[in-house]
């Protein structure tokens, strides 16, 4: 918070009095204490210092949003209202800047006239915030930022988990390829085997027929996997920007499905999600109240098992059981019976209730595909057991098959079938590994960054992710 440290000392009049990294690092620094308080680690670097509020005109957000921000940082908040202070008329802006600087560390002021502003600064060595003048809020504008590098995050986080499974598409098409490089060149030998044979008097021509037949399948089924191959290839080169030129190396084979999903995933994983963040700050807009609750938006719930599988909290939060979610809870269940409004409610009231329904059902969307991730993964790591058996049974089949039919007891009929069934098993083993792998990236981008609860970086350009909020 290097960059966020040299803002000590200086006024925050309009966007433009800091610099870009100053605002990354800043939007970062409250980013790592937003995620503290949401965990329940109290910080307190404020302790002790004050912040004078002035209002020449109105506002229920600002001011409590304000005070809120102040009570979690340990400071407190002199509320100085225009009907005492009076500015420019009672006492001149100079004065009162004068004495401000004596007893207060900060000030924030909502001002009609932004001229005002620069008057109290030149007069006043406490740092002045622009709570919102006629010509300039740069509040508003910090939290259109924030919204910015959410979108930003939410953009990277999509780019990512689409490179990576075109990755994993190519691995799968080159092993596809190679397999069927492999069978071609094994129905090649047993058709020159059938031919010999055939020649020889031994076997019908029908067997040549089939065996023929089988290798030209193969043939064209290799035609069919290198054109897949090539068409991911030229895809991934379309995604990293460049021209499709498919020449991207493909690996020899998918990688290892990483270990097993971690035990106890806390449901404040998802909070990082770019759509929650986006719902979540539409929830401070709407009602001031729930803004100074934000932190238990989310239910403090765990979203794994020490198998890595769902908890029965959050099915039961995804049944509508609203008992883990208390905060959520307590507001919308009053407000809402069987899916409508009470009409005795405020309007205001309504369109509280109305944002944090939303918020609710973006979260529980958010919840519903971890939980479908973490379901999946379980089905799909089945799958991949069952077909290894499959493959390893079906290419003993193979080799007996083939044993019977060199020794005359078998038609070959039966080689073409098990010789089939061997290569259906190992290819669809392989695809069953890369959609294991899919679905892999999907719980991650559904948890809205993997398993580590760490603060994702934060930027404002080309080059780094998004921030999730600040206080």
């Amino acid at each position: 918070m290097n960059d966020a440290s040299s803002l000590k000392g200086v006024d925050f009049i309009d966007i433009a009095d800091v610099s870009r990294r100053q605002l990354e690092s800043l939007l970062a620094g409250a980013d790592l204490l937003k995620r503290a308080l949401a965990g329940q680690i109290p910080h307190r670097l404020l302790e002790s210092r004050s912040l004078a509020l002035i209002f020449e005109k109105p506002s229920l957000r600002t001011r409590t949003t304000f005070q809120v921000g102040m009570t979690h940082l340990g400071g407190v908040c002199i509320d100085l209202g225009q009907e005492h202070m009076q500015m420019g008329v009672r006492e001149s802006i100079a004065d009162i800047g004068h004495n401000l600087e004596r007893w207060i560390d900060a000030v924030m002021a909502r001002v009609f006239e932004h001229d005002t502003l620069p008057q109290l600064a030149a007069s006043c060595r406490a740092p002045i915030i622009n709570g919102l003048s006629d010509r300039s809020h740069p509040c508003q504008a910090l939290a259109d930022l924030q919204t910015s590098a959410a979108d930003l995050r939410g953009a990277q986080l999509s780019l990512a988990g689409q490179t990576v499974k075109v990755w994993f598409a190519i691995a799968e098409a080159q092993q596809q390829v190679l397999l069927s490089e492999t069978t071609v060149d094994s129905f090649r030998g047993s058709a020159d085997l059938v031919r010999e044979r055939f020649e020889s008097g031994i076997r019908p021509a029908l067997d040549l027929r089939l065996a023929l037949l089988n290798l030209a399948n193969a043939e064209a089924l290799l035609d069919q996997r290198r054109q897949q191959l090539d068409s991911s290839q030229r895809q991934l080169d379309v995604l990293l920007g460049r021209y499709a030129a498919g020449e991207v190396e493909p690996p020899d084979s998918l990688p290892a499905v990483p270990e097993r999903i971690p035990g106890g995933l806390p449901a404040t994983l998802v909070a990082r999600r770019p759509d929650l963040v986006a719902a979540e700050r539409r929830v401070a807009a709407a009602d001031a109240r729930l803004s100074s609750a934000r932190r238990q938006l989310l239910p403090g719930i765990t979203l794994t098992a020490a198998t890595g599988t769902a908890t029965d909290a959050l099915l039961s939060l995804l049944s509508g059981d609203f008992a883990v979610w208390s905060f959520v809870g307590n507001v919308v269940a009053p407000l809402w019976q069987g899916g409508r409004l009470r009409a005795q409610i405020s309007r205001a009231e309504a369109q509280a209730a109305e944002v944090l329904a939303s918020y609710v059902n973006t979260a529980l969307t958010a919840y519903a595909e971890v939980e479908t991730a973490l379901a999946a993964d379980a089905f799909y790591a089945d799958r991949v057991r069952h077909l290894e058996t499959a493959v390893e049974q079906a290419r003993a089949a193979e080799r007996l098959a083939e044993e019977r039919y060199l020794a005359g007891l078998d038609i070959y009929i039966t080689v073409l079938e098990s010789q089939r069934s061997a290569v259906q098993a190992e290819g669809d083993l392989i695809a069953a590994r890369r959609v294991r792998l899919d679905n892999r990236v999907d719980l991650y981008l559904a948890l809205g960054g993997g398993f580590e609860q760490l603060p994702a970086p934060v930027t404002l350009g080309d080059s780094g992710a998004g921030a999730t909020g600040a206080q």
